[in-house]
């Protein structure tokens, strides 16, 4: 039986004061040890665990039946121990069409993405693969999820092991609303598939922690953006451990690393920009940023960009949420978006003449 679920009141309503982080130029340097890895040319970060990235980079060459333009994607996995990298797929496996790639990695040796067909993305597929931890190659992709964006939107996903989560919307006469929200969890081993949660209203986006646990945001009102909560289900049973209700800005990402939850949400009617809000794990709820996008979670601490730093350089911003310490960590060039592992692996990249800048930082 289901334990019953924590619930929570303290988000009805954004925190009050002023943000935690103000000027981010008055905060103090991160020590945070490091390791860099270069790639020559440019590459996107696309997603990491604590041993493996991935990345991309578009190619050019002549026109092919699958690339009319000749702009191609190239997706290579990389192994921040070692530095090896190894193209990993050329085209995708749908068929003649654009497509996006390599949204999740696992340490346990699984790669997943997914498929778009055309400009108008009317049709998705959900794709997944396992890959030698030694040797970085892939073998043959697997078909997971298929849907038409006329009745099942994209999803969001992440891996868990070997289990990859998945949340999308379906529509039809099954929700007065007009959709319902689905989060459904597969074995990638066996290819057994089950569902893990369902509401009677649309859902976003995921974050999986290292304890088993998955987070994701649910819109409880069909005609109130403003108008959120955030359930945590375990992945074993489908137990739902926490509810937390949000007021304020649409939700636009989440993050959660088992304990503690942040989320970046647009600013009400009367002001525009994103925040950043975190609960913490003793349910205490602060406001951290009124300049953050993409807040990310490990091992205590979260990072997030700040937009409206006065330069390109120092606008990853990390918080120790055990006594709320802010921090910059260094940077030079055009600095991106930090993005966190669930065991104490930080990633962040930066332009640095023709060639990509990676560093992998540790927390301890």
């Amino acid at each position: 039986m289901c334990a019953t679920p924590r619930t929570s009141a303290t988000g009805i309503a954004a925190p009050d004061g002023p943000p935690l982080v103000g000027d981010p130029g008055q905060l103090p340097a991160v020590d945070l040890p490091v390791r860099t890895l270069r790639l020559r040319s440019w590459w996107n970060v696309v997603d990491h665990s604590d041993r493996f990235l991935a990345v991309n980079r578009a190619v050019a060459g002549a026109p092919t039946a699958q690339d009319a333009d000749g702009i191609r994607e190239e997706h290579h996995l990389v192994d921040m121990g070692s530095g090896a990298r190894r193209l990993v797929r050329r085209h995708c496996v749908a068929g003649p069409a654009w497509w996006s790639m390599a949204r999740a990695v696992s340490d346990a040796g699984w790669l997943a993405w997914e498929e778009v067909r055309g400009q108008s993305e009317d049709r998705w597929r959900l794709y997944a693969a396992r890959f030698d931890r030694r040797t970085l190659r892939v073998g043959r992709p697997r078909l997971v999820l298929r849907g038409e964006r006329r009745r099942v939107d994209r999803p969001h996903f992440a891996l868990y092991g070997r289990r990859l989560v998945s949340v999308t919307n379906s529509y039809g006469s099954q929700s007065e609303w007009g959709s319902r929200g689905w989060a459904f969890v597969t074995d990638l081993a066996t290819g057994k598939r089950q569902v893990l949660y369902s509401a009677p209203v649309s859902v976003g986006d995921l974050c999986v922690a290292a304890n088993g646990t998955v987070a994701l945001v649910e819109y409880t009102d069909p005609v109130d953006v403003h108008s959120a909560r955030f359930v945590v289900v375990r992945i074993a049973d489908g137990a739902v451990l926490l509810r937390h209700r949000h007021r304020g800005g649409p939700v636009r990402k989440i993050a959660w690393d088992g304990r503690n939850l942040a989320w970046e949400a647009e600013q009400d009617d009367a002001a525009s920009g994103y925040r950043i809000i975190v609960r913490r794990a003793d349910g205490s709820v602060r406001l951290i940023s009124d300049a953050g996008l993409a807040p990310a979670l490990s091992g205590g601490t979260l990072f997030f960009t700040d937009y409206q730093a006065l330069g390109v350089d120092d606008r990853v911003i990390s918080v120790d949420l055990r006594d709320w310490t802010a921090g910059r960590l260094a940077g030079r060039g055009d600095v991106s978006t930090a993005t966190a592992s669930p065991r104490h692996t930080v990633v962040w990249d930066d332009g640095s003449g023709d060639d990509t800048v990676i560093r992998v930082g540790r927390l301890p």
